[in-house]
Parts: structure tokens; sequence; C-alpha cells
């Protein structure tokens, strides 16, 4: 029989929404499930570290980008080279 223990961590109610919702995100099912897969992978010592902070565009950016995304899969505004020596010639 596994012997299971409680781990309690004091965290605030936002913090536990936030991190529920990420957790969802990644597609589990619950935070706890995510818990345990992160804590196995470490006792395993299979588990990488990395950290980096997301860049948010600006409302403006953001509809430029999405605009130019919608353009490329319309074809619209799309121009096709059919070799370098051509796309050099008309960058310059």
């Amino acid at each position: 029989m596994d012997n299971r223990v409680v781990l309690q961590i004091p965290i605030s109610q936002t913090l536990r929404k936030n991190a529920e919702d990420a957790a969802f995100d990644f597609g589990f099912s619950s935070l706890q499930e995510l818990i345990r897969v992160i804590m196995t992978k470490l006792a395993e010592g299979k588990l990488d570290f990395t950290f980096s902070e997301r860049e948010t565009l600006s409302a403006k950016a953001n509809a430029r980008y999405t605009k130019l995304d919608e353009d490329f899969k319309n074809k619209k505004n799309v121009y096709k080279v059919s070799n370098v020596k051509s796309l050099i010639k008309d960058l310059t």
C-alpha cells in the first residue's frame, strides 16, 4: 500500500487561481497533477529549470501582427521569389 502524505503550502488565493489556470493551459487536469509531475521528475533527477520573462506586445503591435498573420493566411500582401538573387535585387 502506498503511504501518502499531504503537503500543505500556504499561498494566496490569487496565486493558486493563476497557477491552476496555467496548469490547465499546459494540459494538466489539476494543479495537484502538475505538482505531482514536477515533484516526481525532481525526485528522479530529471527536472531542468529555465526561468525567463515573457514579453507582452502593446495593443498597437498586437493588432499589427494579428493583421499580418491574417494576411499571410489569406495569401494577401505576400510576395514570392524564385531565387535569392531576385530577392536581393528586389530589396535593393
